[in-house]
């Protein structure tokens, strides 16, 4: 029998993202489609302001699993559908970053997301989930302990119970947020698949391809960094946090195989204590700014050559700062899709230098290079070995110095190159894909043998 699956969409997008946003989706949608599942669209602005009418539809439609791009999607249709938790229907929650997932329940506004900038809410989403008394049917909004003891936090039990609901299925491609949740006693590792970051087709056709591409740069960086907005943020601008700021990315930039969670839960193990909001408040600067714009610059502006650097487009301003680093050069922002994986093919060397976020996952920049056909040299993740084997260890660095060695290397060995980035693809192509993501996802469903292996595997 066909099945059917509700996709919630969020169509709140706007700036830069849109369109990379929505060609994902889209793409996501084709590849369910492709894979013989029916799917049912779900506007995040019509759950807002429809929320009866689309639960009506949703239980007209018998689905038979509901799932969003990621995980804290469905977490928003669940603030406005709190009787999605008592259909027993499987609720697949692709995470992007749970512990972001976290501090999106105490951001003092949705942020836009579900369409709708003007609603605020008491402590963020946590404060609508608590006004919601039919909530309380499904799950215990108790307060909990909100002190930050021993440098780490302790959730409150009604997240962690959301979070270990029978309906929910979760899919990981980071191995090291499964252990830290594991740790929390938020989420049982046992209860959740790993699948490394899917890449899109815009990627693996030209990786395919096999066509020569005209070269770009020596030696590339495609991101983001947040300078500016950083230097403008109270936090970072007061003598105490600014200290600790710049400590752990000091330390992060030495040793880049450290998570940016266990740098923060280390350096906090002496400091006063704090709630369970600004705990997580102050780990999302760390991982999405500071880390992101600080230790990034550390290593691309200690590479030994200039460094064509491309995207900057979330914050635009950050790149005037560029001048601060004579090695490095603002080449303009690519097309996600259409310019960026020929960008990546025609570099010789690419550097990623992982977002703050990853703990032990597999970097989406470099999974897209690869499919691309592009040659990449990565900072050191444990999940990038449990995918390409221990080979891959030619290709990581764990320091700036360690870097340059392997620039130096592979600059003058082309065909070392080649090689290197001929198998990497093959191995993306096979299990990077959103075909076998959303088989993983079926067979989560189905609760196969082989999936409970692969819980237990790497």
């Amino acid at each position: 029998m066909k099945r059917r699956f509700v996709f919630f969409c969020n169509d709140g997008f706007s700036g830069p993202w849109e369109t990379l946003m929505l060609l994902r989706l889209q793409e996501m949608v084709n590849t369910l489609e492709a894979l013989d599942i029916d799917v049912m669209v779900v506007r995040l602005s019509d759950v807002t302001a429809e929320p009866r009418s689309v639960m009506s539809q949703i239980r007209a439609a018998r689905p038979d699993a509901m799932l969003s791009a990621n995980f804290n999607y469905l977490l928003l249709a669940l603030v406005d559908l709190p009787d999605l938790l008592e259909q027993d229907i499987p609720l697949i929650c692709l995470w992007d970053d749970p512990l972001w997932a976290v501090t999106t329940f105490f951001e003092p506004k949705p942020n836009g997301w579900g369409g709708n900038r003007e609603r605020v809410y008491p402590r963020g989403l946590a404060g609508k989930f608590r006004a919601r008394r039919d909530f309380k049917r499904y799950v215990k909004l108790t307060e909990g302990a909100e002190s930050h003891a021993a440098g780490a936090p302790s959730p409150p039990p009604w997240f962690k119970e959301l979070m270990s609901h029978r309906n929910m299925r979760h899919i990981a491609w980071d191995s090291g947020q499964v252990t830290v949740l594991d740790e929390l006693g938020i989420l049982d590792a046992g209860r959740v698949c790993w699948h490394p970051v899917a890449t899109y087709s815009a990627f693996l056709d030209v990786g395919a391809s096999g066509e020569e591409k005209p070269l770009t740069a020596d030696v590339s960086f495609v991101g983001n960094i947040y300078l500016k907005l950083l230097e403008a943020d109270a936090r970072y601008q007061a003598e105490e946090s600014r200290r600790l700021i710049e400590d752990i990315c000091a330390v992060k930039t030495k040793q880049l195989h450290r998570p940016t969670w266990k740098l923060l839960v280390k350096a906090m193990r002496n400091a006063e204590p704090m709630k369970f909001s600004e705990f997580f408040d102050l780990y999302r600067l760390m991982s999405a700014s500071a880390i992101n714009s600080l230790a990034r610059l550390a290593v691309l502006g200690g590479i030994n050559h200039e460094v064509s650097l491309y995207g900057l487009f979330a914050d635009p301003d950050s790149r005037e700062l560029l001048a601060r680093y004579p090695n490095l050069k603002f080449a303009g922002e690519a097309h996600h899709f259409d310019e960026l994986p020929k960008v990546y093919a025609g570099s010789q060397i690419n550097v990623c230098v992982s977002n703050g976020l990853i703990h032990e996952g597999t970097p989406s920049k470099f999974i897209d290079c690869v499919a691309a056909g592009g040659f990449a040299l990565c900072d050191r993740k444990a999940d990038l070995v449990r995918l390409f084997g221990t080979d891959i260890n030619q290709i990581l660095y764990d320091n700036v110095e360690e870097l340059n060695q392997k620039i130096d290397h592979f600059l003058t060995r082309p065909e070392e190159r080649q090689e290197i980035a001929r198998w990497m693809h093959e191995c993306v192509a096979d299990r990077c894909t959103l075909r076998s993501l959303f088989q993983t996802v079926m067979a989560c469903l189905d609760n196969e043998p082989s999936l409970n292996a692969s819980r237990q595997s790497g």
